[in-house]
């Protein structure tokens, strides 16, 4: 058992560990067919024009393209997410509030920025931006 402090912390965090460690954690997505981009900042998401929560961002913990040989050579873009409690969050109630006042609404920008049901302009401009995005980053490595 390993006990986290939190997500983010520098020596006990899981999201460090787990990208540094992702392919062996995960061999079900092979770095032959995959890449990583632990750079989470690069890809924030705001929720639409009207939405609730508009004007607060998401910020996945990393992003994975994922190349489909299966689908006909397609391409998936993956946002990880790695929630874990950690020492704060003993009590039952504060992860239930974490979860359903952090995690869900989290995921729900992310759909939201993506989703067929979304307006054009906002879904084709965010695409595009993460598109430009991805190749800066891969360009880096």
């Amino acid at each position: 058992m390993v006990n986290f402090k939190g997500e983010r912390d520098p020596n006990q965090g899981l999201e460090s560990l787990v990208n540094r460690y992702f392919h062996s954690l995960f061999p079900e997505f092979p770095e032959s067919n995959t890449v990583l981009f632990p750079e989470n900042r690069l890809f924030k998401t705001k929720g639409p024009e009207g939405y609730e929560g508009n004007g607060v961002c998401g910020i996945p913990d990393a992003l994975m393209l994922l190349f489909r040989p299966d689908k006909g050579g397609a391409f998936s873009i993956n946002l990880i997410e790695y929630e874990c409690y950690g020492q704060a969050k003993y009590r039952a109630v504060d992860r239930f509030n974490y979860l359903n006042g952090h995690i869900i609404p989290q995921l729900i920008r992310f759909a939201s920025a993506f989703s067929v049901v979304a307006d054009k302009g906002m879904r084709d401009n965010t695409v595009a931006e993460w598109t430009d995005k991805l190749m800066k980053a891969d360009n880096q490595r």
